[in-house]
């Protein structure tokens, strides 16, 4: 079962799914994909199942450990929860303050070492550490997450963990049950905490969910959760095929019949840099065509989409494939699991956003790197995690 759950497999699963739920008609806002973006999805979704049809002549990825690799969460952790206790003191808090996130601003280039070391926490707990460990490392980021009011970093906490978990143990069939109540308590969380977010930014209303979805008569049938759970999910397929329809049929000129976005830019710049980068390069930051303006998610791939179509999209695979391989070669043996980890849940998120290029998660994979270095152990104290 582990590898439905990492790269490249767990995203060819993520993004079938999101291409089901762009068939169902939930919402007079967007229309079924046509043909033509059915076959865009189509090759998206096969070069990952074919990369996972490889993968699977590869041996299981060892969870190594030795003396040190399960106190490794515990100094990521700590210092993480340090760093937020002086930018809550100093910045607010956003559950608590008027506006929630969209009138927070933490403290520059410290919270984005933060949030990278509160994340990588949870794989290096998940891989290394006892229960409780992570049990406890679980419950410090659901706080810090809600106090945030970020259900990304609970949705990444959370399949990080489940990976973790896959890797390091043999998956049972009651193993299975308790993940699927897992995702379903998960889905709960979702929806409460969107509602809860939209409360506090002083823009709610009764059915806001359905409201900002356009939920048709069937969409309305649904369940107020699992409503933001499909809107959240299909939204972005809908924006990626406008972006691929947009380049197909206007190229580098604006479609002004929709909520057009930058239109032309630097491939490389918008697509493979990180944007802290790009930032202090001075470049502006390139914004997709959306098919509505307040739903505003267009997968990962939207801007290579937009700016080279399909071929912008299969170089981006590549591009992340060719990462995956210099990553693996280059991270200690000792956390090279975590690395695996990592990867795959940024991965999995490129059906909401490209998170490689995003300054908080570019991060992280050099405070993996940097705590492999920081830590190898000699080469006779490795041994099988149990």
């Amino acid at each position: 079962m582990f590898r439905i759950l990492i790269y490249p497999l767990n995203t060819a699963i993520i993004l079938t799914l999101s291409l089901f739920f762009s068939l169902l008609n939930f919402s007079y806002f967007y229309e079924q994909p046509n043909d033509k973006g059915i076959l865009y999805l189509l090759i998206i979704v096969l070069m990952y199942f074919s990369l996972g049809v490889i993968s699977f002549g590869l041996p299981k990825p060892k969870v190594e450990n030795y003396s040190g690799n399960e106190k490794l969460y515990f100094y990521l952790l700590g210092t993480s929860l340090m760093g937020f206790v002086v930018e809550f003191i100093v910045c607010g808090i956003p559950l608590l303050i008027e506006g929630g996130r969209d009138n927070y601003s933490g403290l520059p280039v410290l919270h984005v070492i933060f949030y990278s070391m509160l994340v990588c926490s949870v794989a290096f707990a998940a891989l290394y550490a006892n229960i409780k460990g992570l049990l406890g490392c679980l419950a410090c980021l659901f706080v810090i997450a809600i106090l945030l009011l970020s259900r990304q970093m609970i949705m990444m906490a959370s399949i990080m963990t489940v990976a973790s978990l896959a890797l390091r143990y043999d998956i049972s069939a009651r193993s299975v049950i308790k993940v699927l109540c897992y995702g379903l308590l998960l889905i709960l969380v979702f929806g409460i905490l969107g509602n809860l977010r939209q409360q506090l930014s002083g823009d709610y209303v009764d059915d806001y969910i359905y409201m900002v979805g356009g939920a048709n008569a069937n969409g309305a049938l649904l369940w107020e959760p699992f409503y933001w759970v499909w809107l959240y999910i299909a939204s972005p397929i809908y924006n990626l095929l406008l972006n691929l329809n947009d380049y197909d049929s206007f190229g580098k000129a604006c479609n002004f019949a929709i909520s057009f976005g930058s239109c032309r830019g630097d491939f490389i710049s918008n697509v493979l840099v990180p944007n802290t980068m790009v930032k202090y390069m001075g470049l502006e930051n390139f914004d997709i065509d959306l098919v509505m303006q307040h739903l505003n998610v267009g997968t990962g791939y939207a801007v290579a989409a937009r700016l080279l179509g399909i071929v912008g999209v299969i170089l981006l695979v590549f591009a992340q494939l060719l990462l995956f391989l210099v990553g693996l070669l280059i991270t200690p043996g000792h956390i090279r699991a975590a690395f695996i980890v990592y990867f795959s849940t940024l991965s999995f998120f490129m059906l909401f956003d490209n998170l490689f290029i995003k300054g908080e998660f570019f991060f992280g994979f050099i405070v993996i790197f940097i705590t492999g270095y920081l830590t190898r152990p000699p080469k006779n104290d490795i041994s099988p995690v149990v």
